[in-house]
């Protein structure tokens, strides 16, 4: 192997760690909202996964909201926390694909250059 692939390789173990930690961190918030409501709520583990998902994303269909004071308390508090882990992960995600994409194209374009010359 010579020093450019090491270079890569170790830069791919490392993006896929980072990756690895966004997908962990969003699965958490989606476990903790889906329990919190089930259990606050009463809602089905459907409905509950469902208006955790909508929260977490923004969405915000309307046709489920949080009926006591204690629901809202923890939906406020899990809206902060969880979107901005949310949005978080997805750009960690997103900005590692196009790393990769870049690093990709970069190889290629080497390749192309070494046969032309």
């Amino acid at each position: 192997m010579h020093p450019p692939m090491k270079r890569k390789f170790s830069m791919g173990m490392e993006l896929m760690g980072e990756v690895k930690v966004a997908l962990t961190a969003l699965f958490v918030m989606i476990v903790i909202g889906t329990v919190a409501y089930h259990q606050i709520e009463e809602w089905s583990w459907v409905s509950s996964f469902y208006f955790t998902v909508a929260t977490l994303t923004t969405v915000g269909y309307g046709d489920l909201y949080p009926t006591s004071e204690l629901s809202r308390l923890f939906t406020a508090c899990f809206a902060l926390a969880g979107v901005t882990i949310a949005l978080g992960s997805i750009g960690i995600i997103g900005s590692t694909y196009l790393k990769k994409r870049d690093e990709l194209m970069r190889c290629v374009l080497a390749e192309q250059t070494n046969q032309k010359g």
